[in-house]
Order: C-alpha cells, then structure tokens, then sequence
C-alpha cells in the first residue's frame, strides 16, 4: 500500500497509459508537483507553479481574465498558489474558499455521466 503525506495529484502516475492515449508523450518531469520519489519538493513546486503564471501573464492580453481553480486544502499550497499569482504581475480580484461539504468525501465513490 502506498502512503500518500501530501494531498497533490500525480496524474502522470495515476495511469501508464494516459499519455499514449491523449497523444502527447508522458513527461511526468515538466508536471508541477511535489514528489518524493522525482525529487520535487515544496520549493521546487512553487518555483514551477510561479514559473507558468508568468509564462501565462506573458501571452495574455491586457485587459483579459484568467481563472485560477485548485482543490488542496492544505494552507501552505494554498498559499503559495496565491503567492505565485500575485509574484507573476496579476492582480486579485476575489479569492473565493468552497470548504468541502462532507468531511469523508471521496472522490473515487463518484460517478460520471
């Protein structure tokens, strides 16, 4: 059984597969995450996370929006994904928290249509 100590997604682990099916190659190193066992950790992560919001604020237009979404709730990710927004030039405009509804959701235990 593997033990997660973090909340973070590794999609590019969840499925071997994934990549040849969506037509792009799996390139798991260019996937911003912290990872132990890729040797990525928290500062590795925010220096990423801040690296691809500048790239973004780079090629936006001025004037144009852009919408953040990320469902971790530990405060220092939380943090620091703000952190990095604000450090790439944007400027926020509402910072808007959903607290889960139930405590003992599970992801896996929904289903798709």
């Amino acid at each position: 059984m593997l033990m997660r100590t973090n909340r973070l997604v590794n999609y590019f682990e969840l499925k071997a597969s994934a990549g040849t099916a969506l037509a792009f190659a799996r390139s798991n190193w260019k996937e911003i995450t912290i990872n132990d066992a890729q040797r990525k950790d928290f500062d590795y992560y925010h220096k990423m996370l801040k690296a691809s919001f500048e790239q973004i604020y780079n090629v936006l237009k001025p004037g144009r929006w852009w919408t953040v979404t990320f469902h971790n709730t530990d405060i220092k990710i939380y943090n620091s994904i703000i952190k990095a927004v604000v450090l790439a030039g944007f400027d926020l405009e509402k910072v808007i928290y959903q607290s889960p509804q139930d405590p003992h959701w599970n992801p896996r235990a929904q289903t798709y249509m």
